[in-house]
């Protein structure tokens, strides 16, 4: 009877305990993360005045969990307004990531 698959005696301890990424794929993410950080960087140049605050309103709400109430509590806006900023910051910087993308 023959096994289905390799089971844990046959395969060799270096390379369970050795997941490491090699050195040419660390690179390679490397290179990405830093494609990624600057087409973040234009796209929030792309937002003009309205970037920093359109960033702080992401990360309180999508990033950090804070709710609507909270963040309108914070900064004094009522929560609708709130709401519909946030629902126009990522609308707006996803169709900008879209579109510089798309252009490299």
């Amino acid at each position: 009877m023959q096994s289905a698959g390799p089971t844990d005696s046959t395969i060799p301890p270096s390379f369970l305990a050795n997941n490491q990424p090699t050195p040419s794929a660390e690179a390679e993410r490397s290179e990405e993360k830093e494609l990624e950080a600057a087409l973040l960087g234009r796209a929030l140049h792309a937002l003009g005045q309205k970037s920093e605050e359109y960033v702080y309103l992401i990360d309180a709400v999508k990033l950090r969990g804070l709710t609507y109430e909270k963040v309108a509590e914070v900064t004094g806006k009522k929560v609708g307004a709130v709401g519909m900023q946030v629902t126009r910051a990522v609308k707006s910087l996803s169709m900008i990531l879209r579109d510089l993308a798309e252009d490299t």
